[in-house]
């Protein structure tokens, strides 16, 4: 379900910069699991989205290599509902 939020609505959980590598997907994994707490009910769906988009940022960015993927989430004050983002910041 997608949901119109202010971002002034939102609190941000925690945000990463990675290296754009093999391993960043398993970074991103790692890291939201973490910033979720385990009986969050958005938990699991988050943390393979966040692999998922860092693995497409890794992939095919148009981006030089040196060019770090940032992931941040945010989560919506007293709500389940979170929002998650990738970038790489090129141009």
């Amino acid at each position: 379900m997608i949901y119109d939020i202010s971002p002034s609505e939102l609190q941000t959980i925690g945000t990463i910069r990675l290296a754009r590598s093999g391993r960043a997907p398993y970074r991103a994994r790692q890291t939201v699991s973490v910033w979720l707490e385990p009986e969050h009910p958005a938990r699991e769906i988050a943390v393979l989205a966040a692999s998922e988009l860092v693995t497409n940022a890794v992939r095919y960015a148009d981006a030089p290599s040196s060019v770090p993927v940032l992931v941040a989430v945010r989560r919506r004050s007293r709500s389940s509902c979170i929002r998650g983002a990738t970038t790489c910041g090129w141009r």
